[in-house]
């Protein structure tokens, strides 16, 4: 009887180690959000930046796209 309680108890924490492993290989293994929540998504130049800005109601005079991410001031009252 103390075996089993044993094994099961064994088993049990070698699940829970792996389920931890696995879960922190995927967190690590995610893809990086490619631009920070102050932007309002990805641009390839400034005219597409302010195309986006103009769509969301934003000020398209302040617009810009830097590092591939556009920011757009008064967007999303």
């Amino acid at each position: 009887m103390s075996r089993a309680i044993h094994a099961a108890r064994t088993s049990l924490f070698a699940l829970a180690v792996a389920g931890a492993l696995g879960f922190g290989a995927t967190t690590a293994l995610a893809r990086q959000r490619p631009c920070p929540l102050t932007a309002i998504g990805s641009c390839g130049n400034l005219a597409r930046c302010q195309d986006s800005c103009a769509a969301a109601g934003g000020d398209v005079a302040g617009a810009s796209c830097t590092n591939g991410c556009c920011f757009c001031p008064r967007a999303f009252p």
